[in-house]
């Protein structure tokens, strides 16, 4: 958004002489500031939160959670990574402001509808292979609690295959996402093509979303990027909490609770 806000300030500063290199120095610069404060916000909310949750979580026993212990290096890795995602984030939008054509930009003509055909089936194989990535690990996570739960393999082996196969499923999330944005303009068409029939109102929106589809692909990506991270994370406590239930073995005595 930022960079599309900047566009006829990043037209004028190229009419001035500024090169593609400056371009992209400023957009990236601005996704480092913006995740950087973001990290930092979050760390300070994420870190006030605790604070007021884990009493809570005790049942009204300190004892579980004594004393305020914050582990400064791993809050201090949290903040910077706000800004690493932000400058990872800028690349591309960074790569199209230092193509601005200054031209149109000052005049506010809108960029072409056309939407490239090679970018659906990239978008396409690109999905494609995210999902293979992540059934397939979702697969062995399957395959490696039966085995743990009939004592068909080493325990101690598998323990430390899963984890591994849980990062697998985030990250073949992760292509997912990028594959859907990749996607993003045939997605818009997708829209147009089941919305236009609605009415004029409907025809007159959808067309908007593909002249304006570079405005929209930051909404996308939100909205994308927020359901996958969570449905991966309910994923993930879910198959813990079915392996824990499945091979809960109690160490008391019957009927005795401790």
């Amino acid at each position: 958004f930022g960079a599309r806000r900047q566009a006829k300030t990043l037209a004028v500063i190229s009419s001035l002489g500024a090169n593609s290199r400056l371009l992209r120095f400023v957009t990236v610069a601005n996704g480092l500031w913006l995740g950087l404060l973001g990290g930092l916000l979050g760390v300070v909310v994420g870190t006030f939160a605790a604070v007021v949750a884990l009493p809570l979580m005790t049942n009204g026993s300190r004892l579980d959670y004594p004393g305020l212990h914050l582990p400064f290096a791993l809050l201090a890795l949290v903040g910077l990574s706000g800004a690493i995602i932000g400058a990872i984030v800028s690349l591309i939008p960074a790569h199209t402001a230092s193509k601005v054509d200054v031209l149109s930009t000052l005049r506010g003509i809108r960029a072409s509808a056309k939407v490239q055909k090679r970018s659906g089936i990239g978008g396409l194989v690109t999905f494609a292979a995210g999902l293979a990535i992540s059934l397939g690990a979702l697969f062995g996570v399957q395959y490696l609690t039966n085995a743990i739960r009939e004592t068909v393999i080493d325990p101690i082996a598998a323990y430390s295959i899963i984890p591994v196969l849980l990062f697998a499923i985030a990250a073949g999330s992760a292509v997912m996402i990028i594959g859907l944005l990749i996607a993003s303009g045939w997605l818009l068409i997708l829209s147009r093509t089941l919305f236009k029939r609605l009415g004029t109102a409907a025809n007159y929106a959808t067309n908007d979303l593909i002249y304006n589809r570079k405005r929209y692909t930051s909404v996308i990506a939100s909205v994308l990027a927020t359901s996958f991270v969570g449905a991966t994370v309910l994923t993930m406590f879910f198959s813990f909490s079915e392996f824990a239930r499945d091979s809960y073995r109690p160490y008391g005595e019957v009927n005795q609770l401790i």
